[in-house]
């Protein structure tokens, strides 16, 4: 099966994020996609142009395709929803949830097929950091671990990329560009089952870990006498 991931290209206004990611829609579907993961886009996402509205506008070009695109922030630090793909039980995680320490526990229990990221890189080092969490994730969690991020550095809330899918503990493609839309393409046979013998529920980095501490009012706890700011 393909699997193609959208980096989408953050535009200047919610009618052009709108037809920009709608054109990327269907350049998947052109490609044969089975599955296409969107990332969240906050003007479409938060504006007047919803779920309703999007899904008219691609639903004849992703006839035959599952479409992956997230239109709800979770409420607090909300288990993620697990839906069927052809890639198997798929997670799908939004913002800061696969820095939880609760949800990574809970989906190295039930150990899905495949997981989600879409985490909103606040950084280029954040970028970079999710991806080594997917690869470190494919390896422990699920077999497939897909980052779909939005690249603008300049819009707000900016989002840094890094949109990758790891694979078995293997970087099988990553978004090069920083500035203009990409899509990532990734032939597999799916769903990819992990053995018995996994690592331990991985550690974020630790850049991550100051983004989670931070977004919930804490400063890190370090292990030599350093404030971190």
């Amino acid at each position: 099966m393909k699997l193609v991931v959208i980096q989408h290209r953050m535009r200047s206004s919610a009618a052009d994020d709108f037809e920009s990611l709608a054109e990327s829609v269907a350049v998947a579907c052109g490609l044969g996609a089975d599955v296409i993961v969107c990332p969240r886009v906050p003007s479409i996402q938060d504006g007047p142009l919803i779920s309703r509205h999007f899904l008219d506008r691609v639903g004849e070009c992703a006839d035959g395709t599952t479409l992956l695109v997230p239109f709800a922030w979770p409420a607090g630090d909300a288990e993620p929803p697990l839906k069927f793909t052809p890639l198997g039980a798929t997670a799908l995680l939004t913002g800061d949830q696969a820095l939880d320490p609760q949800v990574r526990r809970s989906l190295y229990e039930t150990a899905p097929e495949a997981v989600i990221i879409r985490p909103q890189s606040e950084s280029p080092l954040q970028a970079e950091a999710f991806i080594e969490l997917a690869i470190a994730l494919s390896e422990s969690t699920s077999a497939v671990v897909v980052v779909a991020d939005p690249v603008g550095p300049e819009a707000e809330p900016p989002s840094f990329g890094g949109s990758c899918v790891a694979v078995l503990g293997d970087l099988m493609t990553e978004a090069e560009s920083e500035d203009e839309t990409e899509l990532l393409e990734v032939e597999l046979d799916a769903p990819i089952i992990l053995g018995h013998a996994r690592p331990p529920v991985p550690e974020p980095p630790g850049i991550l870990i100051q983004r989670w501490e931070h977004h919930h009012g804490r400063k890190p706890a370090v292990d030599y006498p350093a404030d971190l700011t």
